[in-house]
Order: structure tokens, then C-alpha cells, then sequence
């Protein structure tokens, strides 16, 4: 779109001079209206137009150019006024410009005119663009409250808008100097501060910089004002000659930084009351022991408050009346309070034992209320110093007013108004937690369930998005998470950018995954989750599960999750030890059970196989059937033997004899026994740990353990397969999770894993049982894994089993590392044909008949000289006058007539004390045996024993 033309107005009466600028104009390209009158009246009647330009010859009929520019100056002052005319000369000329005309051009040299008309038209639009400017600076001046100075120095001359006297509390007529305006209108905490400032902007050198803020006191109106000053100091010849510069009233800015400061500090304090409740919270939810949990809410409130001291009250009932009884004290010991009578139902404690919530007192000393009771109107000598006072109720569901919670502090006015607030919460959760705490004491040990507890701790905190130790989020109907709060970078340790924008999909197990996207279309289609549990990979690699609730609304999914790793780690403990539990009672009834038909089983187990043992050597050859016969009946009462040894060991009743053992070198002794044994469709492979830690155990109960798991292995493998024994030292910082009743320290790990059938969950559950079998009927007692699971435990140590339903089964057994350096020498064993008797005399105590007759047969057969007795008091008659004579006694643990064949032994000892004892029992529970371990120094043969094991345990102990 062109230009519009330009408007010019031209006073000239000649009409031929007006077409010659008219041609000039357009010649140069200048398109322009042009207006031509020549007489006053109409000249006049024209500047009430709007024009751009004014022409004017200077000479008229009716009046001259002079009197058309001082009408124009008046009516048009912001229009150009140029000279165009013929008899202009160069004195009369620069008048007309002094009076205002902007230029001038001789009708000779009307080429000049386009270029003067341009030139006027530029200059008038820089004007008007700086008026503009000027007026746009006054109003954003006015409009932004800046006021302005100018000081010289030199002659100490200071001129202020009325904006800049404004700001310090003069009227706009007011008269200013430095001195008295200046610095005196500065609050003297600033003026010398604010001076100073001056004098380094006007110092020769400087920067001449002045940039400050300081408040004015408000001369007249006394009102105080915060203002920010900024100037520049113009120096010359090296002197400072002005001092210029601007003030803005910063008040309310600096009212807006206070508050914020103010809201940062409350911000502060509020946000560590939640952490402190939030704390509380989790520890109350956590915490069953009433002292412990009453005394974490007496210190988080004496925290809260910033008392002094604290302490809760019970609220109690005496012959006296009510009173309250010191149960927790926080900030004093408690003798601070032991030789002062309780707190009574005063009508200053009135209100807290009635139930009426908070009580604040800014000073207790002013309060009508104390101070009227006997003996001691007020607070006894000694007392700890209470002028704050804070008291809130602790009242139960039931109404019951269980006790108070009371703060206190040796200043007054120490205890705001949201301390009651807060006091009165802590008090509600105290409440809460007592009563649960109390409840659990009376009726049951462990009755809170896992959901209880979170469902608990998600209604505290799921309002809490910055402080909340549970992982919340909103995600849209897909999954795509779309924020989260700070708690998943604590708990997880991923930043919010590296879970925005994406599902967790890369984050869960990947077991739960399937389930996850399941649940997450659920939601999708409005259905909420209420108690959904997976597990999120942490940035450090672990998994950590986690407890979800959410719900769908207005097309996005809310979402609290809550990190129950450790609950679920304390559950699967508590079913372990539930587990345990049980096992030990089932060990316990069967080891009464046992324990109970032991002894008088095994002493007839001794009559019969001892008897057919001695059948056995004495038979001709001839018949073959009847050697036939007694081999199998001896052989059946082995069995029986073998049976009754096995739930002994179940029971951990078996008597021990623990050695330092190196496992490495038993498995190691065990490879031709174990390839023998399971044949040769199983590969044995054995891989000792790398250092030769020792345990301490009954060697050939671990040889026969481990030879018992090897068998079963076996019969896991009918097709083969592979059987590996490992042995592992461990170190352990904390115990195995699954595995819970490993406990923390050193252990020897030994491991028997098969490529077998494995077992389902349900039979792994009960393999341990005593008589639980899955072999077929005459396969197997069901006693082999009950006796590997008693004799480990009666060790010290622990067995787990792990197996799956085709994938093998491996068991483990820990024992504890015995903490020396190397195995002591053996003694060398018996050889066979030293164990038959020489001349040695070898008294037998035996109560029961028929097993002392066998024993003290069998002994004269080896050609021992033998002496009988049938009780403790009859073995020390025979032994009177023989002490040198009788080199062995060979007695019954349990015998009748209240004397034990341990008391004796230390009664022969008393006047043999070279005499060699050994015993022979079929149970001894506590005789000589204790914690499932033979005494030190005794040697004890086992019944049902046999003649060979007779004849060279007591060869054994002749020859030592």
C-alpha cells in the first residue's frame, strides 16, 4: 500500500508561484494535498485542520508572512512553517527563523524546496516520537512510584521530585538539602551506611556507581518505608560536579520477602512437625512394647513443642482419688521426680483428667489456678521449673481418659498456638498406639497382620505428596506415569525424569509383569485396587516390594504404593519360626514319647540281640537253617535297634560325642563308601571349600547323615543322575532371607544336590516330619530326614531344603565354624585281635537280669575275670578291699535304689581313683548327658550294643 500524500497548507496569493512549488513537489516525487488561500480569514479558519506542512509567501495584499507565523505558532505549533517567497532577504530571514519559522526558501531557488520540505517533515516526526517517549517516561514514572534527584556537590544544591519527597514524608513544595532531608529522613540504623554510598559515587577514582537500599522514617508523615536508590556520580577535571540518579519505594517488596521468609520458616517448622509425626507414625504402627511406645511419643513431643522436659501420666485411682502415675520422662532423670507425690485431680489438672483435650498455660505462675492447693500451693521445693505448661488428654476410643501427656518449660510464653494443634495429633496417635500396644500385651503376642499395618500407615500419610514415605503417583489409563512424588527416588532411587513419561514396565520383575499390565487394564476399566503387590528394580539393582492401592478417576489412575520388603521379609521370618515352633513341639512330644520306652526298650533289644549274638557263635554250621534263622532275627532286632537310635535322633535325645571334624576331609573319606553305595548309574562328585574350616559334631552321625541324603538322592535319580556333595565357608553379615533361623557369623555350608525327580511345595513342607514318607510301603520308615533334621539341630546348626517338581533337590546343612586352627591327633584305633581280655578284673552293674547275664557272659567269653552287681550299692561292697584288683567298672547310667551309675562312678572314684568307668545305657537323659552332648571325659556304650563293639570298646579303655 503506497504513502498516503501529505497535507500542506500554502499561503500565497499569486497562483502561478503556487503551481511552480506545486510542479517541484511532484517533480521530486513528493505526493502531497495542497491547500491554497491568501487572505487572513481564510489562513485562520484553515489551522483548525490538520495539516503536515505550512507554506507561506512573506509580502500579501491583506497581511504578511511575520503575522502568519505567529497565527500558526499559535494554532499549530507542532506543524513546520516555511518561507517561500521572492522578496525574502538574508536579515530578514534569520529573524523568521528566530521567531520560529523552521526554514526558508527564495521563489528563485525553488529546487530546494523538496529537499527543505523532507528535511522539516523528518524533524517534525523525531519530535513528536520524542514527546511521546517523554510522556510515556513521565507516566511510567508516576505510574511506578520513582522519584528522582539531582545533587551538585560543588555547590551542595539538591533538587527532589515530588515523588522522591514523597517517599521520604515531605510534601511536593517542600525545600531539601542534604543534610537535613537527605540524611535526616534515613533511619539512623542506615543513614551512615547510605552516606557512605554517596560519598564513594562521588569520589575521584570510583566508579561513581550508587547502587543501595535503606529505609526512610517519613520527616512529616512518621511513616517508615523501605526504598532502593540507584545513581551515577559525573565527574570533570577529575571532580564530581552532579549526582544524578532515581528511588522507588521497595515496602511491600520487601514486606513480600518477609512473608515468604516468614512462610519458609513456618514452612520449615511444619514440614519437620510432619517428618516428626510421620516418624512417630511409623514407629507407633511398628512399636507392641507399651514402654518403648509411650516413650518415643513423650520425646517426639517434647521435640515438637521445644519444651524442656515431658511426660506422660497414667491416670489412676488410689484411696485418695484420682491420680496420675509418672510413667515416662523425657529431658530430666527421673529421680527428678521420685520423692514427689504424683499429680492430683487439682483444678489445674482438672481439665486433662476429664478428657478435655489441650490445655496451654503461658505462665503457670500467673494462673489463677495455681498455687491453691495444700500442703505445698504450688509446686514443691526442688521441683523442676515450670512456667510454660502444655497438658493434652490421651483418651481412648471407649472415652476412657487413659493419662496425659505434659510439657513444660522454665521460661513463659514459650508454647505458641500450634503446638496445641500439633500436641493434640500426637496425643490422638498415642492414644491409638497404647491402646493397640496394651491390647496386643492382654490378648495375643502377634495379631496385627501386614495389611493392618499398611493400610494404617497409607491412611496417615496418603495425603502427604513432598514428605510421604509411600511412593505416590498419577499415570493415565495406560500405565504412562505423568508424576510422581519424591519418595520413589528414597525408596527406589530413580529421579522423577527417568520414570515420567514411560510405564514401569522396566522396572518390575519380570514375573510380576503379567499380572502388573493386568492390573493396570483393571483400572482402566474403573475397577480400584485395593491391596496389589509386585516388585520394582532400584537403581542400585535389588528388588523391593511393594504394597499398591489405586483409583481410577476422571480418565487418570491415583496411585499410593508402600515399601513392604521388610514386612514381607518379617512374615516369611515369622512363618519360619512358626514353622520351627512347631517342628520343636512335634520333637518334643515324640522325644517324651521316646525317651519315655527307651531305656526299658533298648535293655530288652540287648537281652534279645545279645543272646542271638551269642547263638550265632556258638551254632554248628550244620543245619544251615537254623544259622539262617538266628542271623535273621538278630538282623530284625538291629532294625528295631536302628528305629529306636533314629528317633532319638529326631528328637534330639541321641547322646553326642562332638569332635573338631574337617568336612572336607570326611566328604573326602566318603567317595569309594558313596560310589559302592549308589551305584554306578549316579556320578558322585565331591567340591571341598577352599580353606579347611572345622565344626564341631559327632563325625559318624555327619558321615551318617550325609550317607542317608546320598540314599535318598539315589532313590530320586531311578534313571540316573548326577550327585554333588559341596562344601562352602560363609560369612555372614545378616541371616539368609528364607532361611531366617541361620543366624548372622561364620558357618560351614555343606550342600547335597541331585538331578532327580525334585518334590511339589506340599511334600517339601513335610519332609522333616517323623513317619512321612513318599516311598512305598516297606521302602522306607519315613525316619531319615526327621534323624538329619534332629542330629543338625542338636549340633547347632540348621538344614534348609530347596526342590522343585522336576528340577532336583539340593539340602543344605550350616554348621558353626569351630574357631581352631588345626584337628588334634587321633588315637590310634584297636586292632581286631588285641580286644579279647587278658587277666583283667572287670566289675558289671547291671539292674536288669537278663542284660547283666549277657554282659557279664560275653565278657568271661573274651576271658575277662568278671564281678556282678545288680545296684550302686552293691557294686561299691564289691569294689571295698579291691581297688587294685578291679580295672575296669562297667555300669548301667540309670540304676534303682537312688544312686545313678554317674554318682557311682564318683563315689568308686573317691577310693579308686585310678578305676576305669564305662557306661552303658539305652536312654540317659540327663545323667551324663546334657544340651544332647555326652560329659566331658565319660565313655558311654550305647544299647543294644553288640559283642564285637564290647569287646573292643573295653579293649579300648584297658589299653589306654
Amino acid at each position: 500500500m503506497s504513502a498516503a500524500p501529505i497535507r500542506i497548507l500554502h499561503l500565497e496569493d499569486d497562483a502561478h508561484d503556487a503551481e511552480l512549488v506545486r510542479e517541484f513537489m511532484a517533480a521530486e516525487g513528493i505526493k502531497a494535498a495542497i491547500d491554497r488561500v491568501w487572505t487572513r480569514a481564510d489562513f485562520v479558519a484553515a489551522l483548525d485542520q490538520d495539516y503536515d506542512l505550512i507554506l507561506a509567501d512573506h509580502k500579501l495584499p491583506s497581511f504578511d508572512g511575520e503575522q502568519a507565523l505567529e497565527l500558526a505558532h499559535s494554532r499549530a505549533p507542532n506543524v513546520p512553517f516555511i518561507f517561500v517567497s521572492g522578496t525574502l532577504g538574508e536579515e530578514v530571514a534569520v529573524e523568521a527563523l528566530k521567531h520560529g519559522a523552521t526554514d526558508y526558501v527564495t521563489k528563485q531557488r525553488l529546487e530546494r524546496l523538496p529537499a527543505v520540505v523532507e528535511r522539516a517533515l523528518e524533524e517534525r516526526a523525531q519530535r513528536i516520537a520524542r514527546r511521546a517517549a517523554e510522556e510515556t517516561l513521565r507516566l511510567a514514572t508516576v505510574a511506578s512510584q520513582v522519584g528522582t534527584w539531582d545533587y551538585d556537590p560543588v555547590h551542595d544544591v539538591l533538587r527532589w521530585d515530588a515523588q522522591c519527597k514523597a517517599l521520604f514524608g515531605l510534601p511536593s513544595d517542600a525545600v531539601v538539602d542534604y543534610q537535613d532531608s537527605f540524611l535526616a529522613g534515613i533511619h539512623p540504623a542506615d543513614r551512615a551506611m547510605a552516606d557512605a554510598a554517596v560519598q564513594a559515587a562521588l569520589r575521584p577514582g570510583g566508579t561513581g556507581g550508587y547502587d543501595i537500599e535503606y529505609r526512610t522514617i517519613g520527616l512529616q508523615d512518621g511513616i517508615e518505608r523501605w526504598v532502593a536508590a540507584k545513581g551515577r556520580g559525573q565527574f570533570e577535571d577529575g571532580k564530581a560536579v552532579r549526582f544524578v540518579g532515581t528511588v522507588i519505594d521497595i515496602t511491600d517488596r520487601k514486606r513480600a520477602y518477609a512473608a515468604v521468609a516468614a512462610s519458609e520458616v513456618a514452612l520449615r517448622l511444619e514440614s519437620h512437625a510432619l517428618e516428626i509425626l510421620n516418624q512417630v507414625s511409623r514407629e507407633i504402627a511398628a512399636e507392641l512394647d507399651l514402654e518403648r511406645l509411650v516413650q518415643t511419643v513423650v520425646d517426639a513431643g517434647a521435640e515438637l513443642t521445644g519444651a524442656e522436659f515431658g511426660a506422660f501420666f497414667y491416670n489412676v485411682l488410689d484411696q485418695s482419688g484420682e491420680r496420675y502415675m509418672l510413667y515416662s520422662l523425657s529431658g530430666a532423670e527421673r529421680a527428678a521426680f521420685e520423692n514427689f507425690p504424683m499429680p492430683r485431680n487439682t483444678e489445674l489438672f482438672a481439665p486433662t483428667f476429664r478428657g478435655d483435650g489441650v490445655v496451654r498455660i503461658d505462665d503457670v505462675s500467673a494462673d489463677p489456678r495455681y498455687g491453691r492447693n495444700a500442703p505445698h500451693k504450688g509446686m514443691p521445693e526442688g521441683h523442676l521449673p515450670v512456667r510454660s505448661y502444655l497438658a493434652a488428654s490421651v483418651v481412648m476410643r471407649s472415652g476412657e481418659v487413659l493419662g496425659g501427656l505434659f510439657f513444660g518449660h522454665g521460661a513463659p510464653d514459650r508454647f505458641a498456638a500450634r503446638t496445641e494443634r500439633l500436641i493434640a495429633g500426637l496425643a490422638a496417635q498415642a492414644a491409638v498406639g497404647i491402646e493397640n500396644a496394651r491390647l496386643f500385651q492382654s490378648a495375643q503376642k502377634l495379631n496385627q497382620t501386614l495389611e493392618e499395618q499398611v493400610a494404617v500407615r497409607t491412611a496417615e500419610r496418603d495425603r502427604i505428596w513432598q514428605v510421604s514415605d509411600d511412593l505416590l503417583g498419577v499415570a493415565d489409563q495406560n500405565g504412562i506415569w505423568l508424576s510422581i512424588n519424591p519418595a520413589w527416588t528414597r525408596v527406589l532411587g530413580w529421579e522423577a525424569d527417568e520414570v515420567i513419561g514411560r510405564t514401569s514396565e522396566w522396572l518390575e520383575h519380570p514375573e510380576d509383569r503379567a499380572k502388573t499390565r493386568a492390573e493396570v487394564s483393571t483400572l482402566a476399566g474403573g475397577v480400584s485396587t485395593t491391596n496389589f503387590e509386585n516388585r520394582f528394580r532400584t537403581r542400585s539393582g535389588e528388588y523391593r516390594t511393594l504394597n499398591w492401592r489405586a483409583v481410577p478417576e476422571g480418565g487418570l489412575i491415583y496411585c499410593v504404593a508402600r515399601d513392604i520388603t521388610a514386612q514381607v521379609v518379617q512374615a516369611e521370618a515369622l512363618a519360619e519360626a512358626e514353622e520351627g515352633l512347631r517342628q520343636s513341639q512335634k520333637m518334643e512330644v515324640l522325644g517324651q514319647l521316646t525317651g519315655g520306652v527307651a531305656h526299658d526298650f533298648n535293655n530288652l533289644l540287648q537281652i534279645v540281640m545279645g543272646n542271638l549274638d551269642m547263638l550265632r557263635r556258638h551254632l554248628p554250621a550244620e543245619p544251615a537253617r537254623l544259622r539262617r534263622s538266628a542271623d535273621n532275627a538278630f538282623a530284625g532286632a538291629e532294625r528295631a535297634a536302628t528305629l529306636t537310635q533314629r528317633l532319638l535322633a529326631f528328637a534330639r535325645r541321641q547322646p553326642l560325642a562332638p569332635k573338631p571334624v574337617s568336612p572336607n576331609a570326611l566328604v573326602a573319606g566318603m567317595s569309594d563308601l558313596l560310589h559302592r553305595t549308589l551305584g554306578e548309574t549316579v556320578a558322585v562328585r565331591t567340591e571341598p571349600a577352599a580353606e579347611d574350616w572345622l565344626v564341631e559334631v559327632d563325625a559318624n552321625q555327619l558321615e551318617g547323615a550325609l550317607l542317608n541324603l546320598s540314599v535318598n538322592a539315589r532313590d530320586a535319580m531311578p534313571a540316573g543322575g548326577r550327585l554333588t556333595l559341596s562344601i562352602e565357608n560363609l560369612t555372614l553379615a545378616e541371616p539368609i532371607r528364607g532361611q531366617s533361623e541361620v543366624p548372622a557369623g561364620e558357618h560351614v555350608l555343606i550342600a547335597v544336590a541331585d538331578t532327580g525327580e525334585g518334590m511339589p511345595p506340599e511334600v517339601v513342607a513335610r519332609v522333616f516330619e517323623p513317619f512321612f514318607t513318599t516311598k512305598e510301603v516297606g521302602k522306607g520308615t519315613g525316619l531319615g530326614l526327621s534323624m538329619v533334621y534332629g542330629f543338625v539341630k542338636q549340633s547347632g546348626g540348621h538344614v534348609h531344603i530347596a526342590s522343585e517338581a522336576g528340577e532336583g533337590t539340593t539340602v543344605r546343612i550350616y554348621l558353626p565354624r569351630l574357631q581352631v586352627s588345626k584337628l588334634a591327633p587321633t588315637a590310634a584305633a584297636v586292632p581286631d585281635g588285641d580286644r579279647r581280655g587278658g587277666d583283667e578284673t572287670i566289675l558289671v552293674c547291671e539292674d536288669d537280669d537278663g542284660v547283666r547275664a549277657n554282659s557279664v557272659e560275653s565278657l568271661r567269653e573274651l576271658g575277662y575275670d568278671v564281678l556282678e552287681a545288680a545296684d550302686a550299692r552293691a557294686a561299691l561292697k564289691v569294689l571295698d578291699g579291691r581297688c587294685g584288683k578291679v580295672d575296669l567298672l562297667f555300669t548301667d547310667v540309670i540304676l534303682p535304689g537312688g544312686m545313678t551309675g554317674s554318682d557311682l562312678a564318683a563315689k568308686a572314684r573317691e577310693s579308686c581313683p585310678a578305676l576305669r568307668v564305662l557306661f552303658t545305657t539305652g536312654y540317659a537323659r540327663d545323667a551324663i548327658v546334657h544340651h544332647g552332648r555326652l560329659d566331658a571325659g565319660v565313655q558311654l556304650l550305647t544299647k543294644p550294643f553288640a559283642f564285637d563293639d564290647l569287646a573292643a570298646k573295653v579293649r579300648e579303655m584297658l589299653d589306654a
